[in-house]
């Protein structure tokens, strides 16, 4: 708030036009009246100030971090100690807000139950963790009327800013980087999931496939299971079936890779020139290991 004129000049008993001449730094009036008029700015913005500071402090309602978990497969893997949830805790208290973490299981929850206690919270903007939402499972959301940001899902026509993975460009590096040692009998072990991001990173593959030439890749894309155990019960399968000539492989997750590559490091099995290319999706990037 800017520090006017009137007010100074009624406080100290003098005229606007002479308060006036200190603020702008003019010449015309004494020294002593001078100060009078700079000490009272001073302590003023002091106060300014310190009633800013005050009400930073002051809880303005609720952020949310959901996350929502409709088959209980993907989003179980996140835990709440993540150093990512704990940095923007910190975020959202500084800038006077509360911060709830908190789990949605569609499976033993009723959705308008969480729209009511999102209301009784004051919650006043959630970041939902949305790998396993559905488009309609936005929807009750857009009730609430209050800002919302989706991560690894995309929104667009409800208007939802969404934060994603470059799921494309991270599958077009694993493609070429494979191409480019000499291999085109590639597969892609995946998920027994059709998730947003998983979906997208298929569907990148075969497209990337095509462009080096490497034939119809829709054929290559071996689904090994949903959870762990199934994924490494089907990897062990597939690897005692024998390979059939395949010298490469791209991994979709990280459950895929952990298995995969165990698997393959172990010494249990060993394919001569045969590379992984693993996705480690907590880390958001993409690493390349060759195996011979």
């Amino acid at each position: 708030m800017r520090i006017k004129a009137k007010g100074i000049a009624k406080e100290l008993g003098l005229s606007e036009a002479t308060v006036s001449l200190v603020l702008n730094d003019r010449p015309g009036v004494n020294e002593n009246t001078k100060k009078r008029i700079l000490e009272c700015v001073r302590e003023k913005q002091e106060k300014l100030q310190e009633n800013f500071e005050i009400q930073k402090k002051i809880v303005h309602g609720k952020v949310m971090m959901l996350n929502y978990i409709k088959n209980g497969i993907i989003m179980k893997r996140s835990q709440e100690q993540n150093p990512i949830i704990e940095k923007i805790r910190e975020t959202v208290k500084r800038e006077g807000y509360t911060f709830e973490y908190r789990l949605f299981q569609e499976q033993f929850e009723e959705i308008g139950n969480l729209i009511s206690e999102c209301r009784e919270k004051d919650v006043k903007g959630i970041y939902i963790m949305a790998a396993e939402m559905e488009k309609s499972d936005i929807y009750p959301f857009l009730e609430l009327q209050i800002p919302i940001v989706t991560g690894d899902n995309l929104f667009y026509e409800e208007g939802i800013n969404s934060f994603l993975i470059d799921n494309r460009e991270g599958i077009r590096r694993g493609v070429d980087y494979l191409v480019d040692k000499g291999h085109s009998r590639i597969v892609y072990l995946a998920e027994d999931i059709d998730i947003f991001n998983f979906l997208e990173r298929r569907e990148a593959f075969v497209l990337e496939m095509a462009k080096r030439e490497c034939g119809d890749a829709s054929n290559r894309i071996r689904q090994l299971g949903c959870n762990v155990e199934e994924a490494a019960f089907s990897m062990g399968k597939y690897l005692d079936e024998g390979m059939r000539g395949v010298t490469a492989f791209i991994l979709e997750s990280s459950v895929i890779s952990m298995w995969g590559s165990k698997r393959f490091l172990s010494g249990i099995y060993e394919f001569q020139g045969t590379s992984l290319c693993l996705d480690l999706m907590q880390l958001h990037q993409w690493n390349f290991r060759d195996l011979n």
